[in-house]
């Protein structure tokens, strides 16, 4: 099947041309953890305005002959009875009569539990490799269950996933599981069936065990989970810090995985860490922040993963992020040798050498069509005052530079993780206030603000959400329609920043001063101090019955559990948002779902979402594919001659 027969279906249900998300992080050190190394930082936005929007939904289904089974083959290869409404599937290592274990008569007793999906999420319904994960009460001996279902040497080992959509029932039939934590990749081709054919509608979801060896023994079933898919698919691409390998990472919505994008002392970055990304909403060009690692044999304990100290930024072409426009050089950190401040370790900073010698930088975010770039940092040879200034991307020259307490600024307040709006005009801050700004990527107090953007001037802050003795603000994100905020807020607690702090909690605030924020509480989840932070909306909002935008999608970090695959580490989650509760002044946020293309491994950090790049019928990517050039490790290139565009995406793509 060719590469342009693939994409016919492929720009449909995911990837076509969108606007950018885009946006900025650092942290560097021998650790994955921003927390461990001391790193941190945020920076631009979400797709928007300007871009052209997939219209309808013309994806070919099952039974047409389309592409879409010539791409995944046909499913329900298990059972089909369109009569009853029943299809079926099963793992190729499960039994042939895994069906027939499951007549026996219900049980009341160990029964499992459905820890993922989370009853009430919202699931983009080209969303595939999605992971069902369940719990059974532990084989000690002394429960009922574990007399009655585990007895005799037995086992308790046969499993049956069911999503019923309205009169339909899907049934999915794993290998066996002999763990108490049990989980099971659902197939792409029966789950697009599904999600595909389901859009806007509820799906429930039970896990039903019993005993594989005897026939008719008792099956017991977990409570109903009820989810919904959403009406239209999410589209675009999602760019990453992997914390793990220090390394950007992308991977397109509804891919089977995600590759390395620029990675630490390559072609791309000849700078032991990398960080902080930002990428244009037209989608032709990336910033990011890099920087030396820490010395081993540094005598000062406070250094320790202070890379991002010294910091830099470069601007490269989405097409050929070999050959930067912007790259710092190498050679000495131009910071002092000597304290110049209040700042005991700065001395530390200056005269390392394989550092980057100019181009300083900590956050970054890039106008909609990356010819301006604004930039937190700090001054070179005096440390502070700290500064947003805007910087070509071209040549890497400083505009305009507002240091802490300008003039466009209160005395003492200063302006981080800036975000420009979707169409340029306004740039989303937050407002360090009097002061209390602990670095370039870092606030302990903080208001949400808006500044007008006239090229690059900045006009006074419009505060929209204004910090409190008790509270603090901070990383602003724009909806795709430009009308709405959403940020974290979280306590003011002393030596504990918007960095490290892991009690932030998700809201949304109309973009206009005056406006009350609305806490996303459903979105924030029921496990205490698990750092919901670095929110960042997906590109196009979603409507139905013609209307528009009354349905965003939403991605943040988070230590949450992923059922019982990740605990306590940083992962990417999306939560679905009805626009019309949120206007109404009532959460509007459904319960966020697992991005899948991530490794749960990565240490995954502050999703910035983008758009294709453009295409270029002179390139081919590794296997020969026409049309793409920047294509990286597994990605292939898909073209859609029809629509003109082009995407990169790794062999798993949907």
């Amino acid at each position: 099947m060719s590469s342009r027969q693939l994409f016919t279906w492929q720009r449909v249900v995911a990837l076509v041309s969108v606007g950018s998300l885009v946006g900025a992080f650092f942290a560097c050190s021998s650790g994955s953890d921003p927390e461990a190394s001391g790193g941190g930082g945020n920076g631009s936005g979400s797709g928007g305005t300007g871009f052209v929007k997939p219209v309808g939904d013309a994806a070919p289904g099952y039974g047409d002959g389309g592409v879409f089974q010539k791409f995944f083959g046909d499913p329900w290869k298990y059972f089909k009875d369109e009569t009853k409404q029943v299809w079926g599937y099963k793992d190729p290592a499960a039994p042939d009569d895994a069906r027939k274990k499951f007549g026996g008569p219900a049980s009341d007793v160990c029964k499992p539990s459905l820890i993922y999906p989370t009853a009430g999420s919202l699931l983009p319904n080209n969303m595939g490799f999605v992971t069902v994960q369940w719990t059974l009460p532990a084989k000690d001996g002394t429960t009922e269950c574990s007399k009655n279902m585990y007895g005799d040497g037995l086992g308790f080992e046969r499993f049956r996933i069911q999503a019923k959509v309205e009169d339909k029932t899907y049934e999915f039939y794993p290998a066996d599981c002999t763990s108490t934590a049990c989980s099971f990749e659902l197939p792409i081709a029966e789950w697009y069936y599904i999600g595909r054919n389901s859009g806007g509608k509820s799906v429930t979801l039970t896990v039903s065990g019993t005993n594989g060896s005897v026939d008719n023994s008792p099956v017991a079933s977990s409570g109903p989970v009820a989810l919904t898919f959403s009406p239209e698919p999410v589209h675009g691409q999602l760019y990453y810090w992997a914390a793990a390998s220090r390394a950007i990472k992308r991977g397109a919505f509804g891919a089977k995985g995600s590759e390395i994008f620029i990675a630490p002392d390559s072609k791309q970055n000849e700078f032991a860490c990398v960080a902080c990304h930002s990428v244009s909403r037209d989608g032709t060009v990336i910033a990011f922040a890099v920087a030396s690692e820490t010395p081993n044999n540094s005598t000062n304990r406070a250094l320790t993963g202070s890379g991002e100290n010294r910091s830099a930024i470069q601007f490269s072409p989405i097409l050929s992020p070999d050959t930067p426009t912007v790259k710092p050089t190498k050679g000495t950190s131009p910071w002092p040798t000597t304290s110049t401040s209040a700042c005991t370790v700065c001395n530390e900073w200056g005269g390392w050498e394989g550092a980057p010698s100019n181009q300083t930088g900590h956050n970054v975010a890039l106008s909609p069509n990356g010819d301006r770039a604004l930039v937190n940092g700090v001054p070179e040879g005096v440390n502070f005052p700290m500064y947003l200034e805007f910087r070509d991307t071209k040549t890497g020259a400083s505009v305009t530079r507002h240091k802490a307490g300008d003039a466009v600024f209160k005395p003492g307040d200063m302006a981080v993780f800036p975000e420009f709006s979707p169409d340029g005009k306004s740039v989303a801050v937050t407002l360090a206030v009097g002061g209390k700004q602990l670095w370039a990527s870092e606030v302990s107090n903080g208001s949400i603000a808006v500044m007008p953007a006239n090229g690059t001037t900045l006009g006074t802050p419009q505060v929209i959400v204004p910090g409190s003795k008790a509270e603090m603000h901070f990383y602003p994100t724009w909806s795709p329609d430009g009308k709405w905020l959403a940020f974290v807020t979280a306590p003011i607690e002393a030596g504990i920043g918007s960095q490290k702090t892991v009690k932030g909690r998700l809201r949304i605030v109309r973009a206009t001063p005056g406006s009350t924020p609305v806490d996303l509480t459903v979105a924030n989840g029921t496990q205490v101090d698990r750092k919901n932070t670095w929110p960042k909306f997906t590109p196009f909002g979603q409507g139905v019955d013609g209307k528009t935008d009354e349905l965003f999608f939403l991605s943040f970090t988070s230590k949450r559990d992923y059922g019982s695959l990740a605990r306590f580490s940083n992962q990417i989650w999306i939560a679905g948002i009805d626009m019309k509760k949120v206007a109404a002044g009532q959460d509007g946020s459904y319960a966020a779902v697992w991005i899948p293309f991530q490794n749960s491994g990565d240490s995954a950090l502050t999703p910035y979402w983008s758009g294709l790049p453009p295409c270029d019928t002179t390139a081919t990517d590794a296997k020969g594919n026409k049309g793409c050039k920047a294509c990286v490790g597994k990605e292939e290139c898909l073209v859609d001659e029809q629509a003109n565009t082009c995407t990169c995406v790794n062999r798993g793509i949907l």
